[in-house]
Order: structure tokens, then sequence, then C-alpha cells
């Protein structure tokens, strides 16, 4: 039986909806794989710093997400845990959301 290879791992340094083009494009796979094999190597439940890593950004950003209730999170002890779920839930309507109106949801609107 032969085994199935993966092609060869895109290089996106723009960003999710570059990285999710590519892989969608390249791999043939759907939105929600691309998600799952973008965050392979992160735990299922993340820290705040984790969750910066993944997504880019820095943990201030990621407590905004968490205080306008964009990203959903548990609280144990003094700490925040994101669980993986979470995040792709938080990745999936952005992106879909990113989509409809052709903007990135995360930049500033200018004046």
């Amino acid at each position: 039986m032969k085994r199935k290879t993966l092609p060869k791992e895109p290089e996106c340094k723009d960003g999710w909806d570059q990285i999710l083009e590519a892989l969608s494009k390249e791999w043939k796979i759907s939105q929600k794989d691309a998600f799952h094999y973008a965050l392979r190597d992160f735990p299922e439940v993340m820290s705040i710093e984790q969750v910066g890593k993944a997504l880019q950004v820095s943990t201030k950003t990621v407590y905004k997400y968490i205080n306008d209730g964009q990203l959903e999170c548990l609280k144990v002890g003094r700490a925040y845990r994101v669980p993986k779920v979470c995040l792709f839930a938080y990745l999936f309507k952005n992106a879909q959301g990113s989509k409809k109106t052709g903007t990135d949801p995360r930049r500033k609107k200018s004046k």
C-alpha cells in the first residue's frame, strides 16, 4: 500500500488569508482542515502568549479580543486559557467576514 504524502508546505508570510488560500488551492483542502494544519504544533488549550504567537499579534491584542467577546476563553485561577476549538471558531468567523467584505476585520477603518 502506497503512503500518501503531502505536497511541499506553501510559504506565506502575509497572514492567515494568504496561508489559507495557498493551502486550499495547492492541497485542495477545506478551510477547516487548513486551520487544523496551520495550528497542528500548538496544544489543545493555549495560553495568551501562545494564542498571540499563533495569530501573529501581541498579547494586548489577544486580551482585547477576549474583552470584546470576539474570542472565548477559560479562566483558570488568575490565568486565561483558550481552547483550540475556540480559536478555530474565532478564525473561521473572521475568515468568513473577510471573504464577504473583502477586508481584514482586524484593521481599523481610516477616517
